[in-house]
């Protein structure tokens, strides 16, 4: 029997996000931790802190957050650079690669433009498979994958 998640093609999460609040007479703090379904290890932790908690100093606090969590984890968006029997290589635009963290294969396909105007209407993105992150910059395939070639693009998850 395949589970209600699956059949909508949803997969089970990476990483969870776990957080904790702690108010005193000093103000508030929120304390936020990403922690990996696979290893169980604290990914990053990043907390806020302000001293008068009213509704506008929270979502000044959740934006804070935020920003802090992208700051640590910033997209990886990259290219297959060279694939081998063993490894695919790929040239990442951000140099905070992190090791084990899991990322999607995909091609762009040609770009497709308006016949009349000539406008751009973008093109299809196809996934092409799920890898995770390497040492420099290698890339670990997490399934069989023949079909990833040279040019195809990597982004994290």
């Amino acid at each position: 029997m395949i589970a209600p998640h699956e059949q909508k093609g949803l997969k089970n999460p990476h990483a969870l996000l776990l957080g904790n609040s702690f108010t005193d007479r000093n103000g508030i703090e929120i304390t936020a931790r990403l922690v990996s379904l696979k290893t169980f290890e604290e990914i990053v932790t990043k907390d806020v802190y302000v001293k008068l908690p009213c509704r506008s100093a929270l979502r000044s606090m959740a934006e804070e957050l935020s920003e802090k969590f992208h700051n640590a984890l910033p997209l990886m968006d990259g290219k297959i650079a060279q694939i081998t029997k063993k490894k695919i290589y790929a040239i990442f635009e951000s140099k905070k690669n992190k090791q084990g963290w899991p990322i999607i294969l995909y091609r762009e396909e040609t770009p497709r433009y308006n016949p009349v105007t000539g406008i751009s209407l973008g093109s299809d993105t196809k996934i092409i498979g799920n890898a995770s992150m390497g040492k420099n910059e290698t890339i670990c395939v997490n399934t069989q994958n023949s079909g990833v070639r040279k040019g195809d693009r990597v982004i994290n998850r």
